[in-house]
């Protein structure tokens, strides 16, 4: 494992700290590698949604649209 020095701003480092305790995480470290842990995830998940929607266009799976705000308008409405 590599060590790693944070230089944070006192309202993160204090916004941290109460995030350590009974109710939260162990210790600062375990509360920073769950934030980078989700950040990671949702980023992996991220790029996995952005290439299957690539995917569907490479596979002219895909759908014209000439008015944008109606289609806009018409989102979720099934």
């Amino acid at each position: 494992m590599a060590d790693l020095a944070l230089t944070l701003p006192d309202p993160l480092v204090q916004f941290l700290d109460r995030q350590v305790g009974p109710n939260g995480f162990v210790d600062r470290q375990s509360a920073i590698e769950a934030v980078l842990m989700d950040w990671r995830d949702k980023t992996e998940r991220l790029q996995s949604m952005i290439q299957e929607g690539l995917d569907a266009l490479d596979a002219g799976d895909y759908e014209e649209v000439q008015d944008i705000e109606a289609w806009l308008d018409g989102l979720g409405r099934d």
